[in-house]
């Protein structure tokens, strides 16, 4: 049980590690800037949807109902991006034509398009 959780944690700060001494050293031979405020409004909505999926996963098991949890969990992640102003017209621009291309599913993602341009 407990050696799943310890590859997990271990494998997110090695992850986390490697990701940062790479950002350091190659900002020392390029200008680069990484987009730290639009990084952390995703890690922010990505901790609490897992708080989320992690405190109704206590409460139900069974692999339907993690299957229906990660998707809930999906819905909550992107819905929490929406306050946080994280979506950016050219986002609008890719559902406008995912739209276009898929004419059955052209209503819902023109709601879900006004409702991100707020």
């Amino acid at each position: 049980m407990f050696s799943s959780f310890g590859l997990a944690v271990s494998y997110g700060i090695s992850a986390t590690l490697l990701f940062l001494l790479s950002y350091f050293h190659i900002k020392k031979h390029l200008k680069l800037k990484l987009p730290w405020k639009d990084t952390l409004k995703s890690v922010i909505s990505g901790l609490i949807a897992v708080a989320v999926i992690y405190t109704l996963a206590r409460f139900a098991e069974g692999l339907i109902v993690d299957a229906l949890l990660f998707a809930f969990g999906g819905l909550i992640y992107l819905l929490l991006l929406i306050p946080f102003r994280f979506y950016k017209p050219e986002d609008i621009k890719i559902l406008k034509f995912v739209s276009d291309r898929f004419p059955r599913f052209r209503k819902q993602i023109n709601l879900l398009s006004k409702l991100i341009s707020k």
